[in-house]
């Protein structure tokens, strides 16, 4: 997906460059995240591109909204970068459209020196006449040629989710999942757990909220099977409510210390079992939470909140066959 800019001066065309968002990249650290461009300029009056020394812009997330784009020097090699910090990722998860691209404004301006003794192959035509005109009043001096209007760019969605996951933005703060010590089939299931949980992330990023909806159920029965499987307690019911307690029913018994825990355990399992019953029998759709993506959302917390609440138990608990 290919977007082209113009940057003008006194209603002529001196530049123009293409901006293909395919090869958008993210350079992130600690502390912030850009998306990093290459720029080909090329002139259709014959400027050089050695004569843009600067360029600088905005992105419109909307019309209320407006992010500068600092101001960069313009080196050999060198790639331009736009920011991305968590606050304009928020502001478009939170405001964009469901399983649609994204779509974003974006403005440059360039900082040029135009020589005294530039010249260009000419003819006597009105239109060369009025490109003369139009360059006498920015040559021999720094002049700026912007874009306008903004040009709308869209971001398709599986890009624009590739790029959230390589600026390490999670659109959550509730933890890390770890990589745990445990037993071989316990390691591959708790893979199998964090792997399940990162795509209930993605889709619900890329709008299929009603995937996340099924899948939050099957997410759940994972985490079922392993504590049940690490702690060594039976799973003995066919439904998951019938399952869920008799897992709360042999934890409390095995771990009469941590009761208060595992009543949280409980109602989490409860709580994500109850929001994503009809679509794990194929029922309905039912939306209880003021719409479909923030039922999704407040699942979400609670699968994090689960898998944290796991960690605990599964860190703590050394099976017996493992003691030293």
């Amino acid at each position: 997906m290919l977007a082209e800019f113009e940057l003008r001066s006194n209603s002529i065309t001196c530049y123009r460059f293409i901006l293909d968002i395919e090869q958008l990249q993210v350079v992130s650290d600690e502390l912030s995240a850009k998306l990093t461009f290459h720029p080909q300029f090329e002139s259709p009056i014959g400027l050089l591109d050695d004569y843009i020394s600067l360029l600088g812009g905005h992105v419109e997330l909307d019309s209320r909204v407006k992010v500068d784009i600092p101001v960069q020097a313009k080196l050999p090699g060198r790639p331009f970068w736009i920011p991305l910090s968590n606050k304009m990722i928020q502001y478009i998860e939170e405001n964009r459209v469901p399983q649609q691209e994204i779509e974003i404004s974006l403005s440059f301006y360039a900082v040029c020196h135009i020589p005294n003794n530039y010249y260009r192959s000419r003819n006597d035509s009105e239109w060369e006449k009025r490109i003369d005109q139009a360059l006498k009043l920015v040559t021999g001096k720094m002049s700026t040629f912007t874009v306008y209007p903004p040009v709308r760019v869209r971001i398709h969605r599986e890009k624009w989710s590739n790029l959230l996951k390589d600026a390490g933005y999670k659109s959550f703060e509730l933890l890390e999942l770890p990589t745990l010590n445990l037993r071989p089939k316990q390691s591959d299931r708790w893979l199998q757990v964090t792997g399940r949980f990162e795509e209930f992330i993605h889709k619900e990023r890329m709008g299929y909220y009603e995937d996340c909806m099924r899948n939050a159920r099957i997410l759940l029965e994972d985490v079922m099977v392993l504590l049940a499987s690490h702690t060594g307690v039976q799973l003995n019911q066919k439904q998951a409510s019938g399952k869920i307690e008799s897992l709360v029913a042999s934890l409390k018994k095995r771990f009469p210390t941590i009761i208060d825990s595992i009543e949280s355990l409980e109602w989490l399992m409860k709580s994500i079992n109850l929001s994503s019953r009809a679509h794990h029998h194929g029922g309905e759709v039912v939306v209880a939470m003021g719409g479909m993506r923030k039922q999704v959302k407040y699942i979400s917390y609670l699968l994090a909140a689960l898998l944290s609440a796991s960690v605990t138990l599964l860190e703590d608990f050394v099976p017996e066959n493992e003691s030293t």
